[in-house]
């Protein structure tokens, strides 16, 4: 999860900030209501050796930018085991703020969108949904037919 607070971190737009301010930003992770834990700097240092590793960060005079397209592709097995707990864990807690707390604002979006779409539009979309992630049902019903394919995307948001 450090890692993506990391990159969460990161300045948009090509700018560049103090690469202290970029570490104060995703070393403190929130614990509750109160609590706040800070990670250990043996564990930023690996955060820090992993994006650069992966060409995803860019440090010059002690400034930080991000160096590239940010991606979610896992390499090796701690990789996809990482990955795959975070997602787990995007999900469950998406879950329980929608279910469990369905009467408190928890900031959390969850939903379906349903989509049938060409075959050669699959990479497209999978790389990138479009906005929203779901379409009109009578359009997407109107667009239905043997040679497209059905795609129920869950798309969730939420503050962890």
């Amino acid at each position: 999860m450090l890692v993506s607070q990391a990159i969460a971190a990161l300045p948009e737009g090509g700018s560049w900030i103090p690469v202290a301010r970029w570490r104060k930003a995703f070393r403190a992770t929130s614990r509750g209501r109160r609590a706040v834990a800070r990670a250990a700097p043996p564990v930023v240092a690996d955060v820090e050796t992993a994006l650069k590793q992966r060409q995803l960060v860019e440090l010059r005079g002690g400034k930080v930018n991000a160096a590239a397209a940010i991606t979610s592709s896992p390499r090796g097995a701690i990789e996809r085991r990482a990955m795959g707990l975070e997602f787990c864990a995007l999900f469950i807690k998406a879950l329980l703020d929608k279910l469990a707390l369905a009467e408190v604002d928890t900031g959390t979006h969850l939903r379906n969108h349903y989509r049938y779409v060409d075959p050669e539009e699959l990479p497209e979309i999978q790389r990138a949904p479009r906005r929203g992630g779901g379409q009109d049902r009578r359009r997407v019903r109107a667009r239905s037919g043997p040679q497209r394919k059905f795609l129920n995307m869950l798309i969730t948001s939420t503050p962890f």
